[in-house]
């Protein structure tokens, strides 16, 4: 990757410093010495970005990697060197619980969850910070990222390709509920999911067994998938097992995606296509709601019944009852299977596919060649207008700011310093430099700080000039009288 010496957009830096917590950590902390490469992830919440109004906390954001935004030759070959930090009010980075879940030196491509502690709503001026190059680091111990107080039971990422050998999809949270490919399922087959890689199913006799989990009375269960064909009954997404209060089958039954719960109403949702992918999501609430989303989008509700959700006889990719051939079973990719023991809000699910989907615009690159602990912080000074805020300390040698001058020009009219007074006096500052409270709200952006500062400077030399002739002029006058 190429580094421009010049500066393209200016870099804007919000002063004072704002409330910290989810902001971007200082760079050069003892902690992190011996990381020489360090880059900004930009957590954009705002409407320019994944769009989501409130704030979600302990969230695991995807992070993808591919030559395009970074450097693996800069990074140990399994990645066991990152890190991501937080910055912590008033002290040194907190570094973040993180899984790989893939990481490709060959392929020059990565994607990695980091648990945030917050990620506020409607925000585009949070970061966390990304470092790597130390040789000598061992893979992060900090986590988990899934964790069972945060609500998660089960997560299968389904990236393996294990054939049928006995747990083999792994289970991404600390519980272990690893699960088992059934029906033929081949191994060393894994193919393309809509994060990283991801299991096929054949239609006929391929699923997933998954062990039976906890009852709980609440739950999000969801899925990625992609069909092959959508012509198939009943052909089981995670669907529990035979019909009983508290199982709930999850299906694309033919065109219809459904949820329907046992002793409660039905949720569906209509003309799901073959060839696209899909985040589909459904909440269960004891003897309350039963909420169907697709893509974020909350697109039907039904009732849950006075029962627990029953997390026995689970399986990915099939309906649980009759396994006579392509009775039942799914035709196509299932990616990211989670079951978990909360509600989750809206905002959250929203968020999960807005980060999740292939277009996402939650985790922006913010890469700038600034020297730091004896190292650098990698990447294109094209800053695309983002927005820094409390990043500490920072060094630079090579930065420079696009400045046109015109203060020297035939016939720009220099205010005298009469008129400079008066306004000071009437304002409380200089002129075209905004006020102590507009810049205590607002800031002001760090190229056109420089190039007031600059004009002032050229005013006060045009101004000494000026004074310098009058006392020269005076020194003569007085010479002459003598």
């Amino acid at each position: 990757m190429t580094v421009p010496t010049v500066m393209r957009k200016a870099i804007r830096l919000v002063f004072p410093v704002l409330a910290a917590g989810l902001l971007a950590s200082t760079f050069a902390a003892a902690p992190f010495a011996d990381w020489p490469y360090t880059m900004v992830l930009k957590l954009n919440t705002s409407a320019t970005g994944a769009n989501v109004a409130n704030p979600v906390t302990d969230f695991p954001v995807l992070v993808r990697l591919d030559a395009g935004n970074f450097d693996f030759d800069q990074a140990k070959s399994d990645g066991s060197d990152v890190r991501f930090t937080r910055q912590a009010a008033g002290g040194d980075p907190v570094e973040l619980p993180m899984q790989i879940e893939r990481w490709s030196k060959s392929g020059q491509v990565a994607e990695i969850w980091v648990r945030v502690d917050v990620i506020e709503g409607n925000d585009d001026g949070q970061a966390i910070v990304m470092r790597w190059g130390n040789p000598s680091a061992s893979a992060s111990a900090v986590g988990p990222v899934f964790a069972s107080d945060n609500g998660f039971r089960a997560v299968w990422h389904i990236a393996e390709s294990p054939g049928e050998a006995s747990g083999g999809f792994k289970d991404a949270t600390p519980n272990g509920f690893n699960a088992t490919g059934k029906g033929g399922m081949p191994a060393n087959s894994p193919t393309g999911g809509r994060i990283g890689n991801a299991q096929w199913f054949d239609g006929l006799t391929d699923y997933i067994d998954l062990p039976s989990l906890p009852n709980t009375p609440a739950a999000t269960v969801s899925v990625w998938y992609n069909m092959d064909a959508n012509n198939k009954p009943n052909a089981g997404l995670l669907s529990n097992g035979q019909w009983s209060s508290g199982v709930v089958h999850f299906k694309q039954n033919n065109a219809i995606l459904t949820v329907d719960p046992n002793s409660g109403t039905s949720a569906t949702k209509t003309g799901q296509a073959t060839g696209t992918w899909y985040q589909a999501t459904y909440t269960f609430s004891r003897n309350g709601a039963v909420g169907l989303y697709v893509n974020g989008a909350l697109v039907a509700t039904g009732t849950a019944p006075d029962h627990d959700w029953v997390g026995s006889n689970l399986e990915l990719g099939h309906e649980y009852t009759n396994y006579s051939s392509g009775n039942r079973y799914f035709n196509g990719v299932i990616d990211e299977a989670r079951v978990e023991t909360v509600v989750r809000s809206a905002d959250w699910i929203k968020l999960c596919y807005e980060n999740q989907k292939s277009s996402q615009k939650l985790v922006q690159f913010i890469a700038i060649p600034f020297a730091h602990a004896g190292g650098t912080i990698y990447g294109d000074v094209d800053m695309n207008g983002y927005q820094l805020t409390n990043i500490g300390a920072v060094t630079t040698k090579h930065w420079r700011i696009p400045a046109p001058d015109y203060v020297f020009a035939p016939g720009y009219d220099l205010p005298s310093i009469s008129e400079t007074r008066s306004y000071i006096r009437a304002h409380g500052h200089l002129p075209g430099i905004p006020s102590a409270s507009e810049m205590s709200a607002s800031g002001m952006e760090l190229g056109t700080m420089n190039l007031l500062m600059l004009k002032q400077m050229e005013h006060m030399h045009l101004y000494l000039i000026d004074q310098d002739a009058r006392v020269r002029a005076l020194e003569e006058q007085k010479a002459g009288k003598k």
